[in-house]
């Protein structure tokens, strides 16, 4: 018998079994629509509800956790995340008022990641992004093509300069940001803008 991966959905308030199916259903077909991981039904996967031995506070913090069978090395980076933002929603969709946090890390441990239900993404706020860094390029392409020092950096093997790395960025976080609203599948739509939102409020662009 092969190994499992396994999750975990640790802090639930009271379900009935109906309730309990419902969301077993939904987190399954979270993972395996991660192909990376190649899961072909419920069956490859070890899900499990434990009890909470203290009733005070049940159902307010929820913690979700999944435990890769993979090393970090055979795993890209960008699957754990859309995994960790997919099975947090599908939570916060079945149990809206809780705080939510959702931690995945593959078997050895070496990569891990978290997402939290504070940090979900609107359709506005990737808007909003997506044209507060649009209106700023023109300025940025102005002052690289005024200042850009990108021959001397190639004389030193330093790559571009800092100028062209910025409008560079700045045009990487639009294309996303217009890549991701154009999505229609409300699951992938809401991973894929929980990422970009709290990667770009990183950024001089939010």
């Amino acid at each position: 018998m092969s190994i499992k991966p396994v999750l975990k959905v640790w802090g639930l308030p009271a379900l009935s079994e109906e309730e309990f199916v419902a969301l077993h259903r939904s987190l399954v077909a979270a993972t395996m629509s991660i192909k990376e991981l190649k899961l072909k039904d419920e069956n490859d996967l070890l899900v499990f509800f434990p009890a909470d031995q203290m009733r005070y506070g049940l159902g307010s913090e929820i913690l979700v956790e999944y435990k890769d069978i993979a090393d970090h090395w055979a795993r890209s980076g960008k699957f754990l995340v859309l995994l960790a933002a997919g099975l947090g929603n599908v939570v916060k969709r079945h149990i809206p008022d809780a705080f939510i946090q959702c931690e995945v890390t593959t078997s050895d441990g070496a990569y891990r990641h978290c997402w939290t239900s504070e940090q979900s993404g609107t359709r506005e706020e990737v808007e909003r992004i997506c044209t507060a860094t649009e209106k700023k390029l023109p300025r940025l392409i102005k002052e690289a093509e005024d200042n850009c020092y990108c021959e001397t950096n190639a004389a030193d093997h330093r790559g571009a300069c800092h100028h062209c790395n910025n409008v560079a960025t700045h045009n990487h976080i639009v294309k996303e940001g217009q890549r991701i609203l154009a999505i229609l599948d409300p699951d992938e739509f809401q991973a894929e803008a929980d990422i970009y939102v709290t990667h770009a409020r990183k950024s001089p662009a939010a």
